[in-house]
């Protein structure tokens, strides 16, 4: 029997062939957190894929746009918990608590969005998330006349539908492509850094996730995707 958990059930590719650019992002989140996270090793073995994915991620997530950064990180929760995630749910878990500075509600998003305590703009934002998750999705001219006349401009309605189809698809792709969770052992090794110190990197994210005790930035510096 082989004991040995890939990251993907795809396999990934040799570090020495990895493109500069994609080379530089490993040794990024190795500097940050200590380990490269496995759906960035699962994506590597299409570099254009890995490319595309993530630009257009740190645009919705990091762009210019009506909807803050934490309302971003519930959609991302909200219909990750819907898909059933584990490995999104945790990552931007961890990420809505820090940013959110509300473990609490964080964890009531996670749970169930619409049992928690949320202001009436987020639980516009993630209703209408939530609608754009369902299978077979169109929304009606009666859906965007409402989210207009609750404050939204048509930039925030294309952003919710955006976070919330593109995590969707993220969702998906994690199904298909991360064989394995965010366990220190299935990271790959990294020159120079203990094993200890690799388990701990990988193990703060989750630790977070389960008790609300944020790590500190030697810890994780930044939650992975």
């Amino acid at each position: 029997m082989n004991d040995t958990i890939l990251p993907s059930r795809f396999g990934e590719p040799d570090e020495a062939t990895l493109p500069d650019d994609i080379a530089a992002i490993y040794a990024k989140n190795r500097e940050r957190i200590g380990f490269v996270p496995n759906v960035f090793r699962a994506y590597a073995r299409r570099p254009e894929h890995f490319r595309a994915f993530m630009a257009y991620h740190d645009v919705l997530m990091r762009g210019e746009s009506g909807l803050s950064r934490f309302e971003r990180e519930a959609i991302v929760v909200a219909v990750s918990s819907e898909n059933r995630c584990q490995y999104c749910m945790t990552a931007h878990g961890a990420a809505l608590r820090v940013i959110g500075k509300d473990v609490e509600l964080a964890e009531q998003i996670a749970n169930n969005w619409r049992s928690a305590r949320l202001s009436d703009r987020l639980r516009t934002i993630l209703a209408f998330a939530s609608r754009v998750n369902e299978p077979g999705f169109a929304a009606t001219d009666a859906e965007i006349d409402a989210l207009r006349a609750a404050g939204l401009s048509d930039n925030d309605i294309w952003d919710i539908a955006a976070v919330a189809a593109f995590f969707g698809f993220s969702n998906r792709m994690a199904g298909i492509e991360v064989a394995s969770f965010f366990r220190a052992e299935n990271h790959a090794p990294i020159s120079g850094v203990s094993a200890s110190k690799t388990a701990r990197a990988a193990a703060s994210v989750v630790k977070y996730a389960a008790s609300g005790v944020r790590p500190s930035s030697a810890e994780c510096g930044r939650a992975p995707l």
